[in-house]
């Protein structure tokens, strides 16, 4: 079932427990038309697969969205431990993320440097 996590964004767990240390997870997340999520980072590796709409995916600490790449049903983003990224989505658009918990975003303080690699894209 999903549960509203802000508004245009929801998610659901689909296998695992998301918030467990070291445990495998995978949860859907549903983005609505023109929704974008600030730069955050995660404490841990994450794989994205998009499966209906299009994810728009930009790296920094910026949110850039001209800068941002589209990456299309069937396309997945690799997005590395402590990378600086933001998304948004165009059309409705479900994902499909999994990695190893905890599951954490955390906001991008304002002025801080970049740590950590850029996501990797896969398909369009």
């Amino acid at each position: 079932m999903l549960r509203t996590l802000s508004p245009g964004l929801e998610m659901a767990t689909v296998s695992g427990d998301p918030m467990a240390e070291g445990q495998a997870y995978s949860v859907m997340l549903r983005l609505a038309p023109g929704r974008w999520i600030a730069p955050h980072w995660h404490p841990n590796e994450k794989v994205v697969a998009v499966m209906s709409g299009t994810l728009l995916f930009g790296h920094g600490e910026t949110l850039d969205s001209a800068g941002a790449r589209a990456v299309t049903a069937g396309g997945t983003v690799r997005v590395p431990a402590t990378a600086r990224h933001f998304e948004g989505a165009h059309g409705q658009t479900l994902l499909l993320l999994s990695g190893m918990g905890p599951l954490r975003s955390n906001p991008v303080a304002a002025g801080r440097g970049g740590h950590g690699g850029h996501g990797s894209l896969r398909g369009s």
